[in-house]
């Protein structure tokens, strides 16, 4: 009894000793080794490069809605800076009355969608600075352009309602208004394009430190300062 039962371990063993020295199992264990080993590495591989690509879709998703609200801004600017030009220089031209008031309609409908659309833009560029109150956009705007526009459209108007009533009216005080109203349009041009540059800046920041981006942003302020300076006057919705 005792002897058929160390016989049983002993065959088993001889068994187990014949698996691991027949060459086909190292083959086989190697094969299901080399097959696991190789579906984690694929898995991992995939999973990185997933996570890559939706990295990248982000960043494409936030250069794209960078853009949009830069377009849409400078578009804003531009737009009323050239239609205060046109109006300015057809009232410098005496143009006739019919002429003055397409003029004029076109610098009134820039006037309206300005101060539509502003608020909003303004949000757009909040979100995509992760600034959730006041920004230096809205500062621009409120310091930089707003009394700018305020006073070309302080001139441009008064000029414009003299000759509604008559070409012969204080010419010498409208040639002053329209004087300064394009100085102002000129430095109003200087401001727009200081603004927009630093804008379009915002959207060429790189993921990581950046001396040479870092120096383009300071020297953007720089010149923003000197060719657009502040000037602190109190802040209205229509501007």
């Amino acid at each position: 009894m005792r002897a058929a039962s160390d016989e049983k371990p002993q065959q088993q063993s001889s068994r187990w000793e014949r698996i691991s020295t027949n060459p086909l199992t190292a083959v086989v264990v190697g094969f299901f080794l080399t097959w696991a080993l190789g579906t984690l590495l694929t898995d991992h591989w995939k999973e990185r490069d997933a996570r890559y690509q939706r990295a990248l879709d982000k960043q494409r998703e936030t250069e794209e809605s960078e853009l949009k609200a830069l377009d849409q801004l400078s578009g804003m600017i531009y737009d009323r800076i050239t239609s205060a030009d046109l109006l300015e220089s057809a009232l410098q031209g005496r143009w006739p009355l019919r002429e003055l008031m397409a003029r004029k309609a076109y610098y009134d409908s820039t006037y309206v969608r300005w101060n539509r659309q502003l608020q909003v833009t303004s949000f757009m560029v909040r979100t995509l600075d992760n600034v959730w109150s006041y920004s230096p956009l809205e500062s621009d705007i409120q310091y930089r352009l707003a009394p700018r526009f305020k006073e070309v459209d302080r001139d441009l108007t008064e000029v414009y309602a003299h000759r509604l009533v008559g070409y012969d009216l204080n010419p010498q005080v409208d040639s002053t208004l329209l004087t300064q109203a394009k100085t102002q349009i000129n430095s109003l041009l200087d401001c727009a394009y200081e603004i927009t540059q630093r804008l379009w800046l915002r959207t060429r920041r790189p993921s990581g430190p950046d001396s040479t981006y870092k120096a383009a942003v300071s020297n953007s302020d720089s010149k923003l300062d000197e060719r657009c300076p502040k000037r602190f006057v109190p802040f209205s919705v229509g501007f």
